[in-house]
Formats: structure tokens, sequence, C-alpha cells
């Protein structure tokens, strides 16, 4: 039996950088916590981020999903953000409206979650940093919440097994949450990721008839969209702009051409009757995308186009935008540091 040398010293290697990335972030709290020392990637950091949030709660913000944020956390990114860093507009973003000696970050909201107008917004005006919300059209349905973010909480509401389209799903914990699984082990919501939303709303009143009321309305905060009200005042206020995230948050790269161009033209229709104004910035759902949906989006009259990689889109007057996932499981300092150098090391 033989040892491959070469792949022990990569594990080795591997668990070495896992441990000195721990220490140097307790290391990074601990300056700050005792000497108010930041790091100097931090103060040196130049250019431009463009941050993704979702969802804002009181507390506990990985119960359900690891997208979300508590409103403390929240509160000390834009601290932080506000002292070290420059805090841009979109306008300001396109029109070259930059500073040149400290790293510009343009925060944007991705989903059109009700948090966001309830706790995220309110927080954003204290500390006057502007922001985006990319919003899908769906609070104008029956369903006026989103596929993903009910497949998330209904676990935690629903005992037992559950029979959808035939197939039985079991709940399983899953690192620190709790979903419904396949007898392969597949997630619920991945199962359906690219089904067409009619098999989705089926899905969803499934579960929904499974969620006492009751139980439902408690966690409304986890899955509920704002309405045309509150979309309307965060787009009336000169700091803040509202973009669209499709109609339903479909994957755009998994429609045929007449879907996509109904998807998009539904979800502009929306929020321009909503808000009295044209709507030129996209964010893809689930960031993907492919020429098709880059076309399509021009056709549209979309300008401005958010997604997660690098590069501009040759031969068009669409700009592409490469955007930054915050991660809840950092602290807000170490935030920061993956902020300036764009990546998790």
């Amino acid at each position: 039996m033989t040892t491959d040398k070469s792949g022990i010293s990569k594990k080795i290697f591997k668990k070495l950088r896992t441990i000195c990335r721990k220490v140097r972030a307790i290391c990074f709290d601990l300056n700050y916590a005792l000497l108010r020392q930041t790091p100097k990637a931090v103060r040196r950091a130049r250019g431009l981020r463009i941050l993704v949030y979702h969802g804002i709660c009181d507390d506990t913000p990985w119960r359900f999903n690891s997208r979300y944020l508590s409103v403390a956390q929240f509160e000390e990114h834009l601290k932080l953000i506000s002292r070290w860093y420059h805090p841009v507009s979109l306008k300001d973003m396109v029109s070259g409206n930059l500073h040149a000696g400290k790293l510009n970050v343009l925060l944007t909201f991705d989903d059109g979650l009700k948090n966001n107008f309830s706790l995220a917004f309110p927080l954003l005006k204290k500390y006057k940093v502007p922001a985006v919300f990319f919003v899908t059209a769906a609070a104008s349905t029956s369903q006026p919440f989103l596929f993903n973010d009910l497949t998330d909480v209904a676990p935690f509401l629903i005992s037992g097994n559950i029979s959808i389209e035939g197939e039985v799903f079991r709940r399983k914990k899953i690192f620190l949450n709790q979903r419904f699984v396949n007898n392969e082990g597949i997630q619920l919501a991945q199962v359906f990721h690219k089904a067409s939303q009619a098999e989705r709303s089926r899905v969803m009143q499934c579960l929904i008839e499974h969620i006492p009321e009751a139980e439902l309305n408690k966690y409304k905060r986890y899955y509920e969209l704002m309405n045309e009200a509150e979309l309307k005042e965060i787009s009336d206020h000169p700091d803040y702009e509202v973009g669209a995230h499709g109609f339903y948050h479909t994957d755009l790269s998994s429609l045929s051409e007449q879907e996509l161009h109904d998807d998009l033209q539904r979800s502009q229709a929306y929020l321009k009757n909503s808000l009295g104004k044209e709507i030129r910035s996209i964010a893809f759902p689930y960031g993907n995308y492919n020429q098709e949906v880059i076309d399509a989006c021009e056709k549209h009259g979309f300008r401005y186009l958010f997604r997660t990689e690098k590069d501009m889109a040759a031969g068009t007057k669409t700009m592409l935008f490469e955007r930054f996932t915050v991660n809840p499981f950092v602290s807000a300092l170490n935030q920061l540091y993956y902020i300036a150098k764009n990546k998790y090391e």
C-alpha cells in the first residue's frame, strides 16, 4: 500500500492555512478592540466594491439560511464602512464621482424582502449610506413571497415528511439549518431550481397548506416582500434606488427566449407603474446569466447589469458590474478586510 505524499502535503497545507486564517481574524479583532487598529489592507484599499446583502433580522440570522445579518451586525458594518471607506450611490458610480483616496463602496440588496424596508432602510439613512434595492415583482401576485425563502422556513414549521409532485421529502439538518431532502439527499429548493413558475407555485401552495397560519405569520420577516408603498418611499429618496431582480426570482439563463422576454417585461412594467419612473438597472437572480440574457436586458432598456464576475459586455452599451457577497459568519472588521482584498481567503 503506497502513500500519496503530495496529497498528504496538500491536506496539511490546507489545514495550516485555515489555522492561520483563524488566528489572523482573531488578531484583527483584538487589535481593533484594544488598540483601535485596523488592518493595513483596509487603510490602503482603493477603487470600487459593490456589496451584496439580502435579509436583515432581529437576531440569530443564520437560523434559516446563510443570507441574513442581524441588525447589530449590519449596524456595525455601516459604522466601519462609513469610517474607513467611501459609500457611494449608483449615480455616483456610473458618473465616475468616486473618491481617489479611499475605497468606494456601493451597497446593494437582493430580492426585495420587507425586512430591507423595516430594518435596513432606517439604519442606512441614519449613517447616510446610499444603496440600491434589486426587487422581484412577485409581491404583485397571490403568492407575495419567494420560493427559496419559503422553502428555508418551511422545515421549521412542518413536522414529519411531505409529499410534493409525487416525491417524498423528509426533514434533515444540513450545517446549521433544517432542510427538506428527497431520498437521494437533494434539497427541495435544488430539485425545483429550474422548474417552471407554475410548478414552483404548486410546491409553495403545498407547503403553505401544511403550515399553521399563526406559525407562517410569525416568520413573515424572513420571506414577505415589500409592497408598492414601501418601494415608492425608498425610490423617492435621492440616495436610494430600486432596480429589477426578475419577476419570480427565476434563473434567467434557464428561460426560453419568449419566457425571458416576458419575465423582463413584466418585472420592468411592475416597477415602472409602482414607482413612476424608468428602471435601468437589474441584478441577475442567483447571479446566473448568458449572452442571451445580456442581449435581452439591453433590448428592454436596462443599462446597468449586476453579476458576480469581472469584465464588460464587449460591443454593447450595457455596463456589467461585479459584486461581492457579505458573509454573516465573520466579524464586521474581518468583513471590512475581505472587502478590501475582494476575496475570502
